[in-house]
């Protein structure tokens, strides 16, 4: 059977009973009107009914029968509603009002279905017409799935003596526990103590000049969050294996380079054969495919997130993310397009989304402080950040790390909390980077 040809899904019994019960208690609504909406009902008829309703609502009119049909032939639907007859026939076999909101909720539960059907036809006529790329199709098809999904989930007013209550049990909670980190911790206990962890729904942007050790910290940082939740790394630069050697040697506190070229002593290669015993287990995955587009990332990570319960995720690095959707635009505005779309995948997701960033020339080659301004080609990283982080080398003279260099994590935005430098050092043996303090 086709897909057109098939039946949609409605329950005429529960749009009858909804609309027969109102006419019958219309102090009931409001309970109605939190559920539904006028798209929700499937026939027309019903459509109309609904709307006469709600406009004798706020009219603050009886919702009954003689009014209903009024309003019916001020609003000249009444015909499309069978007349009089029809409407009142809704009254017929009621079942009790007090069961309006679980017919009112089959109602909307029908609807969604329609509207999921709506969705996935939308999505066949896109795909055979081929008049834009397939990633771009695919983004507007996920982003079209999951807008239904949102709209099943209904938010209302709160008021004050509830989310006071609420709030109140946070902060009896945090005096009772005292817990610094309430987000995904970073392991460097200056850096969590400054930002509580990377906290969800957040875009967290780390900036650094060339070979400063942004992917070295990312990846430390990745690690020590896999020890938490399930942390995705997206690697647009090194190879899954390339990582591995470095989370192996990261882990294992053994030379990467002798690990690399198989010079460990066997002391050594029992820590890593341990390393990689535990990093088996741990909740990291990394995807590798350089080519990959903006809008395919975003969909990967959508994916996966459905699947796994992503926790967070990281991305190295902006520059090298280009979206192909995008055309006839620079590349400051293509990025800003691209950040946009990382804050929007943090809050849709509710994870910390953290994307390494190349600093500007200027910060190379002036080797002063970096700043928020230093953020490459796009003012709007800065805007859509959340928190920036800006790896500083203070020594930096080749580019290669001296073992014991000092370096400094500098806060240069974050919304809710305190900015300011935390120190630290290079430990070149564990290929990783040590707090030695934070001044704030």
């Amino acid at each position: 059977m086709a897909v057109d040809d098939r039946v949609l899904p409605y329950s005429l019994e529960a749009e009858t009973s909804v609309l027969g019960a109102l006419m019958v208690d219309d102090a009931l609504f409001d309970v109605a009107a939190g559920v539904l909406t006028a798209p929700h009902f499937f026939r027309d008829a019903h459509q109309e009914i609904w709307k006469a309703m709600m406009a004798l609502r706020e009219q603050s009119r009886p919702i009954d029968l003689p009014l209903i049909v009024e309003e019916l032939k001020i609003r000249k639907t009444l015909e499309r509603c069978d007349g009089a007859a029809y409407v009142s026939s809704l009254m017929n076999g009621v079942p009790r009002s007090t069961n309006v909101e679980h017919y009112a909720k089959v109602v909307r539960e029908k609807a969604l279905l329609r509207s999921l059907i709506d969705a996935a036809k939308g999505i066949l006529d896109a795909a055979y017409r081929e008049d834009e790329h397939a990633d771009a199709i695919l983004d507007k098809a996920e982003k079209a799935v999951m807008g239904v999904g949102s709209s099943a989930a209904h938010g209302d007013f709160i008021l004050a003596e509830d989310w006071m209550r609420e709030t109140y049990r946070l902060v009896e909670k945090a005096a009772t526990d005292k817990r610094v980190v309430t987000g995904v911790p970073s392991g460097i206990a200056p850096l969590d103590f400054l930002t509580r962890g990377w906290q969800s729904g957040d875009l967290i942007y780390l900036g650094a000049r060339p070979s400063s050790g942004k992917t070295a910290l990312a990846l430390q940082l990745a690690l020590e969050a896999s020890k938490h939740t399930m942390a995705g790394f997206i690697s647009l630069e090194m190879s899954r294996t390339m990582i591995g050697m470095r989370a192996v040697a990261l882990e294992a506190a053994v030379d990467a380079f002798r690990l690399m070229t198989g010079h460990l002593s066997d002391y050594e290669l029992q820590r890593a054969a341990k390393a990689m015993e535990d990093l088996t287990v741990r909740r990291f995955a990394i995807d590798d495919a350089s080519g990959s587009t903006a809008t395919q990332l975003r969909a990967k990570a959508r994916r996966f997130a459905s699947r796994h319960s992503l926790g967070i995720l990281f991305v190295d690095y902006m520059q090298l993310v280009h979206d192909t959707s995008i055309k006839g635009e620079n590349r400051n505005q293509e990025l800003s397009k691209i950040s946009w779309g990382w804050k929007s995948l943090a809050r849709e997701l509710n994870i910390p989304v953290f994307v390494l960033s190349q600093l500007s020339r200027n910060n190379d080659k002036e080797n002063r402080r970096p700043k928020l301004s230093d953020l490459r080609d796009s003012g709007s990283l800065e805007q859509d950040a959340d928190v920036v982080l800006l790896l500083y080398r203070p020594q930096q003279a080749d580019g290669k790390f001296q073992d014991g260099e000092e370096a400094e994590i500098i806060i240069g935005k974050q919304r809710n909390g305190p900015i300011g430098p935390v120190k630290m050092q290079w430990i070149g043996s564990q290929m990783r980077f040590s707090s030695q303090g934070v001044t704030v």
